[in-house]
């Protein structure tokens, strides 16, 4: 069977393209796998489509202003990769 991996999260910009794609690839017989964060707004949305397989890894965000949560982040991001990464 032929795999396919689909990523994508945030603002959804990405989320909503994915969701055009991923029905085509589950129609021509693709197993679908689907990386996201935990709460965002993909997840929610990937869920609702029957066959794929979705895999919530840690997340970070980028403020553009100083935030206590930009160190948080900071080290939630190498485990998302190491996640990601064990994931492929």
């Amino acid at each position: 069977m032929k795999k396919i991996l689909f990523t994508g999260g945030g603002s959804g910009g990405h989320v909503t393209l994915n969701l055009s794609l991923i029905p085509l690839f589950l129609q021509n017989g693709w197993q679908v796998i689907y990386i996201g964060s935990k709460t965002g707004i993909e997840k929610e949305l990937i869920a609702q489509i029957d066959g794929v397989k979705y895999y919530a890894i840690e997340t970070g965000k980028l403020r553009r202003y100083f935030s206590v949560e930009n160190m948080k982040d900071a080290m939630r991001v190498p485990g998302g990769i190491w996640q990601a990464y064990s994931i492929i």
